[in-house]
């Protein structure tokens, strides 16, 4: 997962997309250290959070030539998921009762991470893959994207001060 803040939408220029790039690294790479025993079940598997460049290209005007630049981003390497988001599943194709274990274990996973003082701002159907049976993996949902976690009881957001993420 590269987290480069060429491509972060900054919503018309009101985020530094620098910083919150920056944000969205390192509290996903501080979750996967955090959950490290859940990893390769409920999370995938992490293998490290590097830098490296990639080749841009300088357009000059007509009169220059184009040149190559490089850039540094950050990225973290993480293993490869088989199967389908819950999203791109479609609730209809499952009976009730399965449904329910589903959402079962959704909930589980998110209150032993809440547990741990984890809150995950980003827990959605997309962000939780379906595996197949029969993969070599033992359990049957992988939970994915934690850039956005908080984490402890405070907040170091400015614009959240006061507000209660962990209740209860």
């Amino acid at each position: 997962k590269v987290y480069d803040p060429l491509y972060l939408d900054d919503h018309g220029g009101y985020l530094n997309p620098f910083l919150c790039v920056n944000k969205h690294y390192t509290h996903e790479a501080q979750t996967y250290r955090a959950l490290s025993d859940l990893q390769g079940g409920l999370i995938p598997r992490f293998y490290g959070s590097y830098s490296t460049d990639i080749t841009c290209w300088d357009v000059g005007d007509e009169t220059e030539t184009d040149e190559t630049c490089s850039r540094t981003v950050r990225l973290i390497l993480i293993e490869h998921i088989p199967g389908k988001s819950m999203l791109q599943a479609g609730p209809s194709k499952y009976f009730p009762q399965d449904r329910q274990q589903i959402m079962k274990s959704v909930i589980e996973f998110e209150s032993e991470v809440y547990r741990r003082d984890i809150l995950l701002t980003d827990l959605s159907p997309r962000n939780v893959m379906m595996v197949p049976p029969g993969s070599r993996r033992q359990c049957n949902l992988v939970f994915l994207d934690f850039a956005g976690s908080l984490f402890g009881r405070k907040l170091d957001e400015p614009l959240l001060a006061g507000r209660e993420f962990f209740l209860g």
